[in-house]
């Protein structure tokens, strides 16, 4: 399944997800689709919280 379809699909549970969430669950979803330079990024923003 595609990221776009899972967004489309959880349009209502995706609102209510606070913008950190969703932006952590992007690039999760973009590391899986082989943007490995993400990995550097995702690891300075959870040491952040």
């Amino acid at each position: 399944m595609r990221f776009g379809d899972l967004k489309s699909k959880n349009r209502e549970e995706w609102g209510k997800m606070s913008r950190i969430k969703r932006d952590f669950i992007e690039k999760i979803h973009s590391l899986q689709d082989g943007e490995n330079s993400l990995i550097p990024e995702i690891c300075q923003n959870t040491q952040k919280q």
